[in-house]
């Protein structure tokens, strides 16, 4: 094939794709309607209030496990909990929501933009922030499509999150609200009173979205 007849291909297949994922938008814009999301998220995804995340621009592939795992509340792998998420309202939505209708609120809000308020004076880089990086980014790209971005987070969602899984390192505390795999070695005992300091940190880096 002729490089003007790839072109022409890729020009086809991005005006095939147009209405397909205009009315997947419009799909997610009635979800999100019917289930209130709006009343904490907001319809653009932006921080609505201190302690909600910020949604606008996150990840497609992280927005999606997190919403199926809201469904699940926990994942199990080879009898261990793996992941948890206890959210009494994301439980309830969650549960009532097809995947083919988690997919597509995932894209919408992944779509936009993130345009979120950025420190005046930014935190000092904490020690220890290297290795939250090497997975979530901040300073440098974020490389794997399913974690989460942490620039530009709230900062109070983002301690909160910080304290549940510090507290969940050993993954033995039942009930737990947040439970992470990796957070038996995404933490070092310094790490403890390093928290606020991680969240003042990621929440006053600009916007990285992609």
């Amino acid at each position: 094939m002729t490089s003007l007849k790839k072109l022409a291909a890729i020009c086809l297949a991005i005006l095939a794709c147009g209405p397909a994922a205009a009315e997947e938008s419009g799909v997610a814009v009635q979800i999100i309607s019917a289930y209130e999301c709006t009343q904490c998220h907001r319809l653009d995804g932006r921080i609505a209030a201190p302690g909600i995340p910020r949604i606008a621009g996150q990840k497609y592939k992280y927005l999606l496990r997190q919403m199926r795992n809201f469904k699940l509340k926990e994942v199990v792998y080879e009898q261990e909990v793996v992941a948890a998420r206890i959210h009494p309202v994301m439980n309830d939505i969650s549960k009532r929501l097809s995947i083919g209708q988690m997919t597509a609120v995932a894209r919408y809000y992944s779509n936009q933009e993130c345009a979120a308020p950025t420190a005046a004076t930014p935190h000092p880089k904490p020690a220890g922030a290297d290795r939250c990086e090497s997975c979530h980014g901040g300073e440098r790209s974020n490389p794997w499509r399913d974690t989460p971005f942490l620039s530009a987070q709230d900062e109070t969602y983002l301690l909160n999150a910080l304290k549940e899984l510090w507290s969940s390192r050993d993954g033995s505390t039942p009930g737990q609200k947040r439970h992470h795999r990796l957070a038996e070695i995404m933490f070092t005992e310094e790490d403890g009173v390093r928290l606020q300091d991680y969240a003042s940190y990621f929440a006053g880096l600009p916007c990285r979205t992609r």
